[in-house]
């Protein structure tokens, strides 16, 4: 599994680019259930707590817990998670990252897509996993 919060590969959401985030795996020890979860309860789960997401394995929560914290090295504090209209945006201290949260048919979480972050802080400043999939964003100061 990559440990990349933006790959290289951007999907498409209408008119706006977008990078897929890991898709998680199952895990018996999860602490909520994904029916019981919002979206924007994902992104909260995320930033403000060290429980695992419903349907993440091991693996997959200890590589998003070092994605958050990369995240936050580079774009600043969590500040919370606002609705858009087809998507939800993760405000930092210094810039958003437009997201879309998927669930499966069965309610369990499929994948957490990111889009091209909006920040003053240059891209050289980002993590070094960001950087190749970021080059893609044309509103990223270099």
């Amino acid at each position: 599994m990559q440990r990349n919060l933006f790959t290289a590969r951007p999907v498409w959401f209408g008119s706006m680019a977008a990078v897929a985030l890991t898709t998680l795996l199952p895990q018996p020890h999860a602490l909520a259930f994904p029916e019981e979860l919002t979206e924007q309860e994902v992104i909260d789960q995320v930033f403000l707590t060290d429980t695992p997401l419903p349907g993440a394995d091991r693996d997959a929560h200890e590589e998003l817990l070092a994605i958050r914290d990369d995240a936050v090295a580079w774009l600043g504090n969590y500040q919370g998670v606002r609705t858009e209209a087809d998507y939800l945006v993760i405000e930092f201290e210094n810039g958003e990252v437009p997201v879309t949260v998927a669930f499966k048919d069965d309610g369990e979480l499929d994948v957490i897509g990111t889009q091209c972050p909006i920040t003053a802080v240059p891209l050289s400043q980002a993590p070094a996993e960001f950087q190749a999939a970021l080059a893609v964003c044309p509103d990223l100061e270099p």
